[in-house]
């Protein structure tokens, strides 16, 4: 297993993208952030996937996780995202977000970006 100082070495190994491509994900934020948010409570399970706790916590979680990733891709600072999403993961698990919960965020993260930013700009 990695330590988390050789994950965030590695993770600086990473390419930046083009500036282009982090303001594109800037500007499709808001429908990105609609679009996980609409396919997540339609999950039959979220409720248990988020621990019972209010929608508006997982919708809050899409924003902050928008707005950070914006963030980390604008500064092409990819051992800050390396550093702080195991904090991110234990936080939301504290709070009884399911672990199950994560792999299924992502993928509709994926599926938006897919979706809403042009392959040219991606």
């Amino acid at each position: 297993m990695l330590s988390l100082d050789s994950f965030a070495d590695q993770a600086a190994l990473l390419p930046s993208i083009p500036l282009e491509s982090a303001t594109s994900y800037q500007n499709c934020l808001p429908e990105m952030t609609a679009y996980v948010d609409e396919q997540l409570s339609k999950n039959p399970n979220i409720l248990d996937l988020i621990g019972g706790n209010p929608l508006q916590m997982m919708h809050d979680n899409h924003r902050h996780h928008g707005a950070f990733m914006a963030t980390v891709l604008t500064l092409g600072n990819y051992q800050l995202l390396a550093r702080t999403l195991p904090w991110v993961y234990r936080a939301y698990h504290n709070r009884t977000f399911s672990f199950d919960y994560f792999p299924l965020e992502l993928r509709h993260w994926i599926a938006a970006v897919e979706h809403f930013i042009p392959t040219d700009r991606r």
